[in-house]
């Protein structure tokens, strides 16, 4: 559980998600299975609504972050953006709470592992691109294990998204800094564990395009 350990001692989290959902929405699919876990497709759904919330944040965050001089507009864009990605925070661990919950009740939470792995292929995507999500996974301690791993980080993030950008604001050009560590380089270890958790759960559920979407922002993030 190397990196999502890592994931908790310094924030992570932005959004290759925005991949996810926007990438996940558009692909194809070469069919709908039956959901592993029964009723949850709503959650699913709600999770894909809040991830494309929490993409406008990050989107943005990595972009000034990479810069060494950001303008007030921005910092101010920035911050707005910032405080409907917190608000969205209570939404994904809600959401990925009761996905697990439904799981347990339907007597699948056990043999989540075996059967996640499964499903992903169903999804329509590279090969290559769901060998690399599965393994990542599997180095991660398993489909249950980053569920319940990522809910227990998701309660870190809106004061992590308040440190990030209270970085950025230093680099307004009115402010005189020599150097400011890039937030990037924290920000990946967190979003691949919310990729993945959501991407297992969504997949799970039933939401096979949310599936290809998070084998994307694997890919390309993690």
């Amino acid at each position: 559980m190397e990196i999502l350990q890592s994931s908790r001692r310094e924030f992570v989290f932005k959004a290759a998600i925005g991949g996810f959902a926007l990438l996940g929405a558009r692909a194809a699919i070469s069919q709908n299975p039956l959901p592993i876990i029964p009723n949850a497709l709503p959650e699913a759904e709600r999770l894909n609504a809040s991830v494309k919330v929490v993409n406008n944040y990050s989107v943005l965050s990595d972009t000034l972050s990479k810069k060494t001089k950001v303008q007030p507009s921005e910092y101010e864009q920035l911050n707005r953006q910032a405080a409907l990605a917190k608000d969205e925070v209570g939404s994904l661990k809600t959401n990925l709470q009761s996905i697990i919950e439904k799981a347990k009740s339907a007597g699948v939470w056990d043999n989540l592992d075996s059967l996640f792995a499964q499903q992903l292929q169903k999804v329509n995507a590279d090969p290559a691109k769901k060998a690399h999500y599965l393994n990542w996974v599997k180095a991660n301690g398993g489909a249950r294990s980053v569920m319940e791993d990522a809910v227990g980080q998701l309660d870190t993030i809106p004061g992590q998204i308040t440190n990030d950008v209270e970085m950025i604001r230093k680099k307004q050009v009115s402010f005189d800094f020599d150097f400011i560590s890039p937030a990037y380089a924290r920000i990946a270890l967190w979003k691949c564990a919310v990729i993945a958790a959501v991407g297992i759960g969504a997949t799970c559920a039933g939401c096979i395009a949310c599936g290809v979407g998070a084998v994307v922002g694997m890919a390309v993030n993690c």
